[in-house]
């Protein structure tokens, strides 16, 4: 799709799964700084930490699973939020969360991040002026976009 004007998309591709997580800290610092960017925004609750200072940090966090059901994790998904999340939001400017109760939950858990936290909906990318169609399925049903896990509470 296009994008505005002065935007750009960088994406590593590191042929192993697993190791793009390590050399993203490395490579979005430089990209960074070459790019002269004024904000770098994580969808994710994790930053490099080594990114200019005049660049401000914003990440989005949308749960606490980590802390609340770290068995529904793999060790090294854990240790890697264990580490990274406390450190991310000390580093932060701002701190996206995508309801209430992920604000209250992250307030529970740091609550000296209370100033950081700001609450921004998810939202579709439906327009008003997009005429509505109807569903194409005659019999009920129920649409679960997600990861079919215990703790989903499917």
């Amino acid at each position: 799709f296009p994008l505005p004007e002065r935007w750009k998309v960088r994406a590593s591709r590191v042929p192993v799964r697993g190791l793009s997580t390590a050399f993203a800290p490395l490579l979005f610092p430089v990209w960074a700084a070459h790019d002269q960017i004024d904000v770098f925004w994580s969808p994710i609750p994790k930053l490099p930490l080594l990114l200019p200072s005049r660049i401000r940090r914003v990440m989005t966090v949308h749960d606490m699973v980590w802390k609340r059901y770290p068995p529904t994790m793999t060790r090294v998904s854990r240790l890697f939020e264990t580490v990274l999340m406390p450190l991310a939001l000390r580093a932060s400017d701002r701190v996206i969360a995508d309801s209430q109760f992920t604000r209250s939950e992250l307030l529970d858990f740091f609550p000296d991040a209370k100033d950081k936290i700001n609450v921004v909906y998810l939202a579709s990318n439906l327009r008003d002026d997009q005429p509505i169609v109807p569903c194409p399925i005659s019999s009920p049903y129920f649409l679960f976009v997600g990861s079919n896990e215990p703790r989903k509470n499917l």
